[in-house]
């Protein structure tokens, strides 16, 4: 695992951005990224401020996860199916089998060094893949849902990038 550190320095000057800022109500925050099979890069937000200051600092440990999840409408309801959070280090590979349990494959051929790798979907039907981070407490925020179902007997590489986008 790796931490990471952003620091932001504003102007505390009368009229300055800070004051600009704050008084229209802006907030730091931080979007993570993660790559698709495809290539396609999409940001999601996983801290925000509640107030602005002169000098803010955010620090987070990459320690990732991956889910699954899928929807089935029936008549009169929706059904969601989801699965455990699986951690899962760059490079790792893991297969969804049939009861939608992760299990480790590390000897997938398609895996990439840096990326979260599903060998293969086994499950009964095309799932959702979600990656998320793992905070100090334990808990998990999501970075990044896949917004392409994962089709059975498929598999897919979800590679977060350590670039992040502040505003």
């Amino acid at each position: 695992m790796t931490t990471y550190t952003t620091h932001t320095q504003e102007s505390t000057a009368v009229g300055g951005a800070l004051t600009i800022l704050g008084n229209e109500n802006y907030q730091l925050q931080l979007a993570k990224s993660v790559t698709n099979s495809s290539g396609s890069v999409t940001y999601n937000m996983v801290y925000q401020s509640q107030l602005l200051a002169p000098d803010m600092e955010i620090q987070w440990t990459a320690n990732y996860g991956l889910n699954w999840t899928a929807n089935s409408p029936n008549p009169g309801a929706t059904v969601n199916y989801a699965g455990n959070w699986q951690p899962c280090a760059a490079g790792e590979s893991y297969d969804l089998n049939n009861a939608g349990a992760w299990v480790p494959n590390q000897s997938n051929p398609n895996a990439k060094p840096n990326c979260l790798n599903v060998g293969n979907n086994d499950y009964g039907e095309s799932v959702y893949i979600s990656v998320r981070v793992q905070d100090a407490s334990g808990n998990w925020s999501p970075i990044w849902v896949s917004p392409d179902k994962l089709v059975q007997q498929s598999g897919g590489e979800y590679e977060p990038l350590e670039a992040i986008t502040l505003w």
